[in-house]
């Protein structure tokens, strides 16, 4: 968010340049596996708001033929929350298990990301279906 240094006070006045710059760091800092986690929450919390790291687990490794370990997913999916891009929070049926969905900055960052990927495949001459 922008600072207001006349009263300390942050504005929310962001623009789809800000967003994009953000973006276009953001990109390069993660990495392949964590950007497919959290594609993989995207399309889970279509079906559900929130979702399990298990399920995440297992949908990865549905798609890869390989399920990641715990000690590869779970500090995965702790940088996408330190960037702001899912939430997570306790279950409510076991406090053991926490819930992950994916929050506003990260369905922007999404729809970033597929553009990005879409304009790469035109310019490379590829056809693009959505």
């Amino acid at each position: 968010m922008q600072q207001n240094t006349s009263r300390g006070e942050e504005s929310t006045d962001r623009t789809d340049e800000d967003d994009s710059t953000e973006f276009k760091e953001t990109l390069a800092d993660l990495t392949g596996f964590q950007l497919h986690a959290l594609w993989v929450a995207g399309r889970l919390n279509a079906e559900q708001p929130a979702v399990s790291g298990q399920d995440i687990s297992r949908e990865l490794g549905e798609r890869f033929d390989d399920k990641p370990t715990h000690g590869r997913l779970y500090p995965n999916l702790d940088t996408l929350v330190n960037y702001g891009l899912i939430d997570r929070r306790p279950e409510q049926i076991n406090r053991r298990t926490n819930a992950y969905e994916v929050t506003e900055k990260g369905r922007a960052f999404l729809a970033f990301y597929d553009e990005q990927i879409h304009e790469d495949a035109r310019t490379m001459g590829l056809e693009v279906r959505r």
